[in-house]
C-alpha cells in the first residue's frame, strides 16, 4: 500500500552482552537496516529546553504500511536525519487504509 512519497530505512542495534551480565544491551556499531517505500512523514510540534543549555527535540510521525518491521527500540531515516522510534508503533485497522502510525524524536542522541 502506498501511503505517501517518501522511503523509510528502519535501523535496528544489534545486541551485545552488558558490562553487568545482567542481559544484553543495544550495540549501535552494529545494526541491520530494512527499506520501506510509500510512507508518509509529516512535522508534529517540537519543544525547546533552555535549562542549562539550548536544545531543540524535533518531532515527526511516520505512516508506514502495516508490513513494516519497526519496534520502540529502534530508528528509522529519513531525508537525510535519523530519529528515535518514540513510544509505542500504533497499528492502525482502518481498511482499505491499514497502516503503522509512529511517532518520532530527533535528538543528539540518534545523530551520533
Amino acid at each position: 500500500m502506498n501511503l505517501g512519497p517518501h522511503t523509510i530505512t528502519r535501523v535496528r542495534a544489534g545486541q551485545q552482552p552488558s558490562d553487568y551480565g545482567s542481559g544484553t544491551v543495544a550495540d549501535w556499531d552494529n545494526t541491520s537496516t530494512e527499506t520501506y517505500p510509500g510512507c508518509s512523514v509529516q512535522p508534529v510540534p517540537g519543544s525547546e529546553y533552555t535549562v542549562d543549555r539550548d536544545s531543540t527535540m524535533s518531532r515527526w510521525q511516520a505512516w508506514l504500511p502495516t508490513s513494516a518491521d519497526v519496534l520502540p527500540s529502534d530508528r528509522l531515516e529519513w531525508a537525510g536525519d535519523t530519529y528515535d522510534v518514540d513510544g509505542e508503533v500504533q497499528r492502525w485497522a482502518f481498511p482499505p487504509l491499514d497502516h503503522l502510525v509512529v511517532n518520532l524524536r530527533r535528538s543528539e542522541e540518534a545523530q551520533s
